[in-house]
């Protein structure tokens, strides 16, 4: 059962948000990849955590930053996934063990057919 502290804390900071939506605009505006509902279960886990080490749910600005940054990466980590999944990305390691994602040739094709791309020898360019 979750401490009243942080139940308190959790429902004042959505009532804030659904009143004032000017203010979830603002605080989502940098990463519009990030849902809502995903960023309030990471408010939610972080206020629990900071209650069991301090007492206090209050979540810090850089702690709001940090949970939009990580959700906006896991975002572009499962985005890059699916192009690896579909065969549009490859992914190889360099002999230091860092990988490099390149587009497959069929993946370059395609876009080859696409009018706003320009092939070129760095990938290719979009013509927008």
């Amino acid at each position: 059962m979750m401490q009243v502290d942080i139940q308190i804390y959790l429902k004042s900071l959505k009532d804030y948000f659904y009143k004032n939506p000017d203010s979830k605009e603002q605080i989502l505006s940098k990463f519009p990849d990030v849902e809502f509902e995903n960023f309030m279960v990471e408010v939610e886990r972080l206020a629990i955590h900071n209650y069991d080490l301090t007492g206090d749910p209050t979540i810090s600005k850089k702690q709001i930053l940090d949970i939009l940054q990580i959700l906006h990466t896991q975002t572009m980590k499962d985005g890059l996934q699916e192009l690896v999944d579909d065969g549009s990305l490859d992914v190889q390691k360099d002999p230091q063990g860092i990988p490099q994602v390149r587009l497959t040739p069929e993946f370059k094709k395609e876009l080859g057919h696409l009018k706003i791309f320009q092939l070129s020898t760095v990938g290719p360019i979009c013509l927008n």
